[in-house]
């Protein structure tokens, strides 16, 4: 079946650059707006119109063709990239100015962190299966608005722990297995559990479990 993102993929004209108001900058595939366009706020008679991204422009005179697009005016629609004022930069798929269908979100910090998603977009958040990473953990798995969501496998570099189960708005709900990551980088101590809003409910039932991970479950690390 036909996705959104092909008939972006149809639609989009050739590659343009558009600098917006508050700093933004796109380059890439886009779309013409026109004067029946519902993404336009205001009055879409004579004079001016300020879009949803701010962009000011003119709109055609009353009485001429509804059809023709607004000149100077178009919404990213197709394969492009974002560079965003606030550091964030996303490239991918666009349907009429929103982030639609297969992209990558990466973000980094002024103190050097980074945050970066690949996966699906739906509405200008992540929507289906996608990868996540951050400092200290990674996420792979299902998303639904934007947030962890479904069955997912969650990496904690940092405590060397991994959990497979289900996720529930970015948190651990509902079954789950905790297993604990070993320096060659093999896991062992599987622990089969119940979660509730990212905490173990009761005892799990443990499996393989050997000294060096219950030594980790314990929080002591041999030196």
């Amino acid at each position: 079946p036909r996705t959104s993102a092909d008939e972006s993929a149809q639609a989009a004209s050739a590659t343009k650059r558009i600098d917006y108001a508050n700093g933004d900058v796109y380059e890439g595939q886009v779309v013409a707006v026109l004067r029946e366009d519902e993404d336009l706020e205001g009055d879409l008679g004579e004079g001016s119109v300020v879009s949803r991204e701010g962009v000011e422009v003119d709109v055609p005179e009353e009485g001429e063709d509804e059809g023709k697009g607004v000149e100077g005016l178009h919404l990213p629609h197709g394969q492009g990239k974002m560079d965003y004022h606030t550091g964030e930069v996303y490239e991918g798929a666009w349907v009429r100015g929103r982030r639609e269908g297969k992209g990558r979100w990466q973000k980094i910090t002024p103190e050097g962190s980074s945050e970066v998603f690949e996966g699906d977009f739906s509405q200008d958040l992540p929507e289906g299966y996608g990868e996540l990473k951050v400092d200290g953990w990674e996420y792979v798995g299902g998303f639904k608005g934007g947030r962890m969501e479904g069955k997912g496998e969650m990496r904690y570099t940092k405590k060397r722990e991994v959990y497979r189960g289900d996720m529930l708005d970015n948190r651990r709900h509902g079954s789950g297995v905790l297993s604990f990551l070993q320096d060659d980088g093999t896991e062992s101590g599987e622990s089969v559990s119940m979660w509730y809003m990212d905490k173990m409910v009761g005892q799990g039932q443990a499996r393989n479990l050997t000294i060096s991970s219950l030594n980790l479950a314990l929080g002591y690390i041999p030196k």
